[in-house]
């Protein structure tokens, strides 16, 4: 499936975050919390993936891991980790920290396939407690388009 840009990028305002600090890899490797969040995480169907501030990609459930290949695919990025569509939306996540210091935000992007399948990715920030490092954490689902939901209805 091949995905393209159907909006510009959403916001939604919640509740703050705090700001981060250790070095997240040796924490994350240490931290008894991390093993059973993995296997949470891949228990999603929605599409899951857990992102460094650097552009390194730290988890990706198979469903996150298939939606990113297939943005990927459509930006002719296959070789990079983060598909550039996700990553600018990271960007703008990280940009608002600046502007909206005490609010933590929730921007979603929608994307549709040339074959009509839609998707939606929204990112956040993620803190795990022991590390204390702010992630990127990328949700990315299949919506089903109106027309099916008002036949199922």
């Amino acid at each position: 499936m091949v995905y393209q840009l159907l909006s510009s990028p959403s916001v939604v305002a919640t509740a703050p975050t705090p700001r981060g600090g250790q070095a997240f890899a040796d924490a994350f490797d240490r931290s008894p919390e991390v093993p059973f969040l993995a296997a949470i995480l891949e228990g999603f169907t929605s599409g899951i993936l857990v992102l460094t501030r650097e552009g390194g990609l730290l988890h990706g459930n198979q469903v996150g891991q298939t939606f990113a290949r297939h943005l990927r695919e459509l930006e002719g990025t296959e070789g990079k980790a983060i598909p550039t569509s996700l990553w600018t939306i990271c960007g703008y996540l990280e940009e608002s920290r600046d502007l909206f210091p005490d609010s933590s935000l929730v921007l979603t992007q929608d994307f549709t396939s040339l074959d009509g399948c839609h998707l939606r990715a929204s990112v956040q920030w993620l803190t795990l407690t022991e590390a204390e490092r702010l992630l990127f954490l990328v949700m990315i689902e299949e919506q089903q388009p109106s027309s099916e939901i008002l036949a199922a209805g």
